[in-house]
């Protein structure tokens, strides 16, 4: 049997990667629950979530953090900002009535935006078989964003696109800052968020009871602080730009959990869009990694 230290770094990488996209997978499930949907209205239970759930991924995440080699560096104050702002419109236009399925599909564009900004900023190489996978996986948000236009759940549908945009930023951050310890600039992203979210929830009449705290406490330390872990520490070792297409499996899977535990039906349209996203990265796969040169001059 091969254990993960004797795989390749790239091997590594990829793993780490696909294991966060699981974990991310399960948001629509526990934002879903009746103890969560319960909090009325919408818009203080999405503070509610973010504000706690960022307490919650902080604590957890810092048993691991390496303190001594926890160091300041300019470029944790967009990454914290960026990932602040992801975690509130994010949770906010889950909470909302979208479909789970359409706000992950929206908020998916982020790949898009990595490629542009991977190029512009990390100087990465332009692959083929990513361009292609892009074309794929933008088809199949196009299809899901073509049933919520015009519709009460476009507003929902608007803070997911923006979720997708800080989130790209927050990808590009984290392989910026891949020669930091990744522990530590995640306990670092969750604990600005938790602060920057706490003034707010303490003006709310609306608070959690009952099982509503076992369900964050669970969506903080596994499911956000664990898969946010792995994804920094995946991007070590593959490029911004096949990170954020791996994590892609996040929105296939993430409608299989809502009807497999709450059976809210799967819409054909994001059945179309999940397709069209596996083929890409499928396709991505078979093509391999070969470069598009680009012409500098």
């Amino acid at each position: 049997m091969v254990s993960f230290q004797n795989l390749s770094d790239q091997t590594k990488g990829r793993l780490l990667v696909l294991f966060a996209a699981i974990l991310w997978s399960t948001s629509g499930l526990i934002l879903k629950s009746q103890a969560i949907q319960s909090i009325e209205p919408y818009g203080e239970r999405g503070y509610l979530v973010a504000c706690w759930r960022a307490f919650f991924a902080a604590l957890g995440v810092a048993f691991f953090v390496d303190w001594k080699k926890a160091r300041w560096r300019p470029a944790l104050i967009p990454l914290t900002i960026l990932f602040a702002s992801m975690n509130l419109v994010y949770v906010a236009a889950m909470s909302s009535e979208t479909d789970a399925g359409n706000v992950i599909f929206l908020q998916y564009l982020a790949p898009l935006w990595v490629l542009i900004a991977s190029i512009i900023w990390l100087k990465e190489s332009l692959v083929k078989s990513n361009i292609y996978a892009l074309i794929f996986a933008t088809a199949g948000v196009l299809v899901i964003a073509s049933s919520v236009f015009n519709t009460p759940q476009f507003f929902g549908s608007v803070l997911a696109l923006v979720a997708g945009i800080t989130y790209a930023g927050v990808i590009v951050c984290l392989r910026y800052l891949k020669d930091e310890d990744s522990f530590w600039l995640i306990f670092l992203c969750f604990l600005v968020s938790w602060l920057v979210l706490l003034p707010y929830t303490e003006t709310f009449d609306q608070r959690f009871e009952g099982s509503a705290w076992y369900w964050v406490f669970f969506m903080g330390t596994f499911q956000m602080a664990g898969a946010y872990s792995c994804f920094a520490l995946g991007v070590k070792f593959i490029t911004a730009q096949e990170g954020s297409l791996i994590a892609l499996l996040e929105p296939i899977l993430n409608p299989i959990w809502v009807l497999l535990i709450w059976g809210i039906v799967i819409d054909d349209k994001t059945i179309i869009g999940a397709a069209l996203i596996s083929a890409g990265l499928i396709l991505r796969y078979r093509i391999g990694d070969e470069k598009i040169e680009v012409n500098q001059s």
